[in-house]
């Protein structure tokens, strides 16, 4: 899915090889610029494996527990001079702040494209059921669209 929105580059991390895949890909030297902005806990604690002697980590983010930096990865952080970076990806005041405007604009012109991303879609009766199987990780969900009642037609987000 990544690649196919633009991604030149992208690795799975299910069996934890993210590091050594980095640094087969870049000669060994790791990346210039790491972003982890799925909130895995276990991918952010291998961020600081995967940059380049000053390289960039941007973390997006939130994990759902709490997150343990190993000694040599953090011993990497000050001796490699790595910069790490944290950003709130969503900020607008007043709101709708220009962010908002900007994002629908991109997905109206198919600048931003987001139907990719829309996984599931359920109506507000079947929430119970929707919420049950995420939580459950019953098959993969990226974003879900819930709506009062089932419609027909085109989908009104484009891109």
């Amino acid at each position: 899915m990544a690649e196919g929105l633009g991604a030149e580059v992208c690795l799975e991390d299910g069996k934890g090889t993210s590091i050594g895949m980095v640094r087969d890909r870049t000669g060994g030297w790791g990346a210039d610029l790491v972003v982890e902005a799925a909130g895995s806990a276990a991918a952010q604690e291998r961020c600081l494996d995967m940059a380049r002697k000053g390289g960039r980590i941007l973390y997006l983010g939130l994990p759902g527990r709490e997150v343990r930096f190993p000694q040599a990865s953090f011993r990497r952080l000050v001796r490699e001079e790595l910069r790490v970076y944290g950003s709130w990806n969503s900020y607008s005041a007043p709101f709708p702040g220009y962010e908002w405007r900007a994002a629908l604009r991109y997905m109206v012109t198919g600048q931003l494209k987001v139907k990719p991303l829309i996984t599931h879609r359920f109506t507000f009766s079947q929430a119970k059921e929707a919420f049950a199987m995420m939580k459950s990780r019953e098959g993969f969900f990226i974003k879900v669209i819930f709506t009062p009642c089932a419609r027909e037609g085109p989908d009104e987000v484009h891109g």
